[in-house]
């Protein structure tokens, strides 16, 4: 058996491609499964796939062990909510397990630095204010992705960087003319 594992949100799109590749993926996480901050829809089709969600497990150490990797986690309970909003995760002493993989993916999810950008592109802590066509209110600044639209899936950034490289060719080929 061929097995991956992952530890947040973004390791669904990586757990849906390891499994394509022949793999027995699992997403390991930290929280109940309705405390993710996935859509909905995404995390029934990987569970349509086969593709199990491990709750409440966090991994804590990953070592080599006779070719294999060894992830050892720690279970969680729920604790006090967090900043957004869903119940801390606390780790529960003593709870420690060990798990053998062929390969590990580790997904985190990132958020862009916006103390480099001007107070005017901001339109909250986490996007950039843009028009219909990825534009700025700065001209010749565009943006896309989660920067722009809050989506948060692969097929939604790489659709917003399509829709920004066309609008910066449009701008480009104005200005040669």
């Amino acid at each position: 058996e061929r097995h991956a594992t992952g530890d947040l949100l973004f390791s669904i799109d990586a757990a849906r491609s390891v499994k394509r590749l022949g793999a027995l993926p699992e997403i390991v996480y930290r929280r109940a499964r309705e405390d993710m901050p996935a859509i909905p829809e995404e995390v029934e089709e990987l569970e349509g796939e086969g593709i199990p969600v491990v709750p409440f497990a966090a991994p804590v150490k990953i070592r080599m062990k006779g070719g294999r990797l060894e992830v050892t986690f720690v279970r969680m309970r729920t604790g006090e909510p967090d900043a957004s909003g869903r119940p801390r995760p606390v780790p529960v002493e003593g709870s420690e397990y060990a798990k053998e993989y062929d390969q590990v993916v580790a997904a985190v999810g990132e958020q862009a630095g916006f103390s480099f950008l001007p107070e005017t592109l901001r339109h909250d802590e986490k996007l950039v204010t843009t028009d219909f066509s990825t534009a700025t209110n700065l001209e010749g600044v565009f943006a896309c992705g989660d920067l722009s639209t809050g989506f948060g899936t692969v097929a939604h950034a790489i659709r917003s960087g399509h829709k920004a490289a066309d609008a910066v060719h449009a701008a480009l080929s104005r200005k040669v003319q």
